[in-house]
């Protein structure tokens, strides 16, 4: 086991142990039946990169700083699995969205508070390229008490429920509504962070009424996203001849 400084709580020369950036059984969702996943960039000098069988992690926490983060990993876990539990609700103009009854808002944003962080301290490429500035600190002092609504980090909270609404993409920046967020995605769940400041207007947190056990509204999107289309043929086009390489090779082993 490496001994190293703690990304959360600091401490120095402690044991870091395995943390995953998305929980293992997002990983496992998505592999199925399939015996080989990859990382795969829409950038064409970004090449495609294998996972690990049991997710991909990194060694980046002390053990009491990832047992924190269960709490929270258990609480989208849960969302899961009552996926198809929530009221759906759609207007005579074709929006759709879902009701969940009585979720943990505070735990649910923290959820996406810590897979943001924790893809901030890894270096591997998989992982994505995040950076939280000088936002670094604030996220620290947040993850470090216990779990609470945080206006100044308001999440965001989409169901995609197309075809490619099971797939996970690492912490990336975009924008939505002419804001900027990190966009997480993982099965069936997309969780957009605004870290910087609150959101005012029409971008809810969570969807969320007052209180921190209550009925959570959320978009659901039944159609691909145009972008997501864009993003997955420019992967395609770039990397599809090099992942048939890839099986090509594992298969003959």
């Amino acid at each position: 086991m490496t001994n190293g400084r703690c990304g959360l709580c600091e401490t120095a020369d402690v044991p870091l142990v395995r943390s995953h950036i998305y929980p293992r059984w997002c990983t496992e969702v998505v592999q199925g039946d399939a015996k080989m996943m990859f990382t795969v960039s829409p950038h064409a000098h970004i090449r495609p990169t294998p996972l690990h069988g049991g997710g991909e992690y990194d060694r980046i926490v002390c053990d009491s700083c990832e047992q924190s983060f269960k709490a929270a990993d258990d609480c989208f876990l849960s969302l899961y699995r009552n996926r198809l539990a929530g009221k759906v609700l759609r207007d005579p103009n074709g929006t759709s969205g879902v009701v969940y009854a009585g979720l943990d808002q505070a735990l649910l944003q923290r959820f996406f508070l810590t897979c943001l962080f924790r893809a901030h301290l890894s270096r591997r490429p998989a992982h994505g390229n995040v950076d939280l500035g000088p936002y670094l600190a604030r996220m620290r002092q947040v993850l470090l008490r216990p779990p609470e609504t945080v206006p100044d980090m308001p999440v965001t909270l989409v169901r995609e429920s197309h075809q490619f609404g099971r797939a996970i993409h690492m912490p990336h920046q975009t924008r939505f509504g002419g804001i900027r967020f990190w966009r997480l995605a993982l099965p069936y769940f997309t969780g957009m962070v605004r870290v910087g400041g609150p959101v005012h207007g029409y971008v809810p947190m969570l969807g969320l009424a007052l209180g921190r056990h209550a009925d959570v509204w959320m978009p659901d999107l039944l159609d691909v996203p145009p972008d997501l289309l864009r993003t997955l043929g420019r992967a395609k086009a770039h990397h599809g001849d090099a992942i048939d390489r890839l099986v090509a090779k594992a298969t003959r082993r």
